[in-house]
């Protein structure tokens, strides 16, 4: 019998010396499974300032918003509490599963115009990592704008 991980090791070993691109792009396969790209992978912040509305108990995910919305320039206001006029929610999601978010995981999606972006979660922790993979979106593009993604949660193996 062929262990299947060890195969895949070798096999990722064997070619990563590789400058071809259709071998790098082989490697990713073997490495992380089929990337899908979903479009539109991002949408536009609003012109104006932009109101960020979240929980309570979810203050540090708007924290790091906040300070990562500043560094691209994009004023931002934090009204206490929920507020339906905000353009970007900050949402835990009671019943995470209906939504397809499972663990940690998180969406963050928009709206429409009217609606702004909405991102959710099932724990606190979901919204940090939102938060987090906002920022660094934020960081490495040339044009402020929210990545639409969801992601579920990486469950590690022990």
């Amino acid at each position: 019998k062929i262990n299947p991980v060890s195969s895949r090791e070798q096999a990722i070993k064997i070619m990563a010396d590789s400058d071809d691109p259709a071998v790098k792009s082989l490697i990713e396969v073997l490495d992380t499974g089929y990337v899908v790209d979903v479009l539109p992978v991002r949408t536009a912040l609003p012109g104006a300032g932009l109101k960020i509305a979240c929980p309570d108990s979810a203050q540090t995910a708007q924290e790091i918003l906040v300070k990562a919305l500043q560094a691209a320039g994009v004023h931002t206001e934090t009204p206490s509490g929920a507020d339906s006029s905000a353009n970007l929610k900050l949402e835990l999601v009671p019943e995470p599963a209906r939504e397809g978010i499972t663990g940690d995981g998180f969406q963050i999606r928009s709206g429409g115009r009217k609606q702004g972006v909405s991102v959710r979660a099932g724990t606190r922790f979901g919204l940090f990592q939102a938060a987090t993979a906002i920022a660094a979106h934020l960081a490495d593009s040339n044009a402020p704008s929210f990545p639409l993604i969801s992601r579920k949660d990486r469950k590690s193996v022990v």
